[in-house]
């Protein structure tokens, strides 16, 4: 249902203006609102997609060692500010490391990213700002994602840890099957990384990855 339904009302929007039924003014007035609907689509599809291939396939990750700012400054950063276009939400970065040397899976790197900044996102009021802080600890490299956003009640937090699917609305209605940040913390695991949250209503959320350091100099 959650994927059928905005790929139908997108099918149909598209049939009209293919007959001519519907005028082009009000297919760009519905444009903001249809990008926004395909958006969730794809990235839905997308966790469904992999979380499946996980479970029939017993996805092994292919753990290396990546540079992590590099790899978010670099590759990460342009789609996930486009991906804030719509709600005219800031992104940015703030390494107190330039280098980052970290042992993860590229793809499950860029799943992690992609689902807590979409997270982020959805409940994120309009013009507000995220930010993605990068640690260095003795062990771990720590990401932090963090938003000015409605947070989180401690019940659902515990739900993400124990793998309980739920789903809320967002501040701009954005609809969810809750199954992004699960299937961050069950990827993270197969790479030896940690997913925590630390939120409180009405104060934001951050969502910090853990990733084990390379034994290579930083």
């Amino acid at each position: 249902h959650d994927l059928r339904s905005p790929l139908a009302g997108i099918q149909g929007l598209v049939e009209l203006a293919y007959k001519g039924d519907f005028p082009a003014e009000q297919i760009k007035e519905l444009l903001p609102e249809m990008h926004q609907s395909l958006s969730y689509t794809v990235s839905l599809l997308d966790n469904l997609l992999f979380w499946s291939k996980s479970q029939l396939y017993s996805y092994e990750p292919e753990i290396k060692e990546l540079d992590i700012a590099e790899i978010v400054r670099k590759y990460f950063l342009p789609n996930l500010q486009i991906m804030a276009k719509d709600k005219q939400i800031k992104i940015t970065l703030n390494f107190q490391i330039h280098h980052a040397l970290g042992l993860i899976d590229y793809n499950i790197l860029e799943i992690v990213t992609r689902n807590i900044c979409s997270n982020a996102i959805k409940f994120s009021p309009i013009s507000s700002e995220i930010k993605i802080i990068l640690e260095d600890n003795e062990t771990y490299l720590k990401i932090k994602f963090t938003d000015q956003g409605v947070g989180m009640n401690p019940h659902h937090i515990d739900k993400i840890y124990k793998g309980v699917l739920f789903t809320t609305k967002g501040t701009s209605n954005e609809k969810g099957v809750g199954i992004g940040l699960n299937l961050c913390q069950e990827l993270l695991q197969k790479c030896n990384s940690i997913l925590e949250i630390q939120s409180e209503l009405g104060k934001g959320t951050t969502v910090i990855v853990k990733i084990p350091k390379a034994m290579s100099k930083q």
